[in-house]
Parts: structure tokens; C-alpha cells; sequence
């Protein structure tokens, strides 16, 4: 990679800042359904699978993040250079990343086909909309 040298920009500060920021992605532990239960508990099972209860994994967050991983660097790089030379702070670059991560998530989740749901489930979340 080919680097460029740009005049009056603090590479200690931009370091420093960085440091203090971070972009989360995920299901945090304060999003629950209504009736308590976490939504990331739900999604780790879903994601792994549960033997106990005969609940095959249908994972999506390591296929989004193996598919993605390559763009989400060169994303990451282009608006960290940009901030940095319109002397902006890099937080947007965080914000940015976060964002594309998060939607590229919730693609993984709904390619996600197989293994079929039961019959059993599909009619318990059809009788949980009406």
C-alpha cells in the first residue's frame, strides 16, 4: 500500500482518539422481547444451535462476518483516510463500519433457509402475530 505524507495532521492524536472508541455490532444484552427473554440468548441459540432442545444452528453472524470482512476493511480505510485528511474526527469512520456491519447482518439473517423450521414453530410465531 502506497502511503501518502499530508501536512499538519497529529498522528498522536488520531491515535489517541481511536483508542477511546469502539463499534459494536450485535444483540446486547439490554434488547429483550417482551416477554424478558434476551434477544442475544435467542440469537446465540439460533446461531449454535441447541442440542438439549433438538435445535439445529442456522447461523448467520460468522457467515456475515467471513463474506464481509474484506469489504468492511476497505470501508473502514476509506473513511478513516477521509476524516483524517478533512481533519474530522474518526468516530464517523466507527459509525460508518457499525452501520454496514449491522445491515449486512441482518441480510445473513434472512438468507438463512435451512434447516427448515418446524411446522410446530412456523405455526407458534403465525398464531403469536394475530
Amino acid at each position: 500500500m502506497k502511503v501518502k505524507r499530508v501536512k499538519n495532521i497529529d498522528l498522536k492524536k488520531i491515535v489517541k482518539q481511536s483508542q477511546s472508541i469502539q463499534a459494536q455490532v450485535g444483540f446486547f444484552g439490554s434488547a429483550k422481547y417482551e416477554d424478558g427473554t434476551q434477544v442475544a440468548y435467542v440469537a446465540s441459540i439460533q446461531e449454535f444451535g441447541n442440542i438439549q432442545k433438538n435445535i439445529p444452528p442456522r447461523p448467520f453472524m460468522r457467515p456475515a462476518k467471513d463474506n464481509n470482512i474484506a469489504q468492511w476493511k476497505n470501508i473502514f480505510a476509506k473513511a478513516t483516510t477521509n476524516a483524517i485528511k478533512n481533519n474530522n474526527s474518526i468516530k464517523g469512520a466507527f459509525d460508518i463500519i457499525a452501520l454496514t456491519a449491522e445491515g449486512d447482518i441482518k441480510k445473513a439473517i434472512k438468507a438463512v433457509t435451512k434447516p427448515a423450521l418446524k411446522t410446530a414453530t412456523v405455526e407458534a410465531r403465525l398464531r403469536g402475530k394475530k
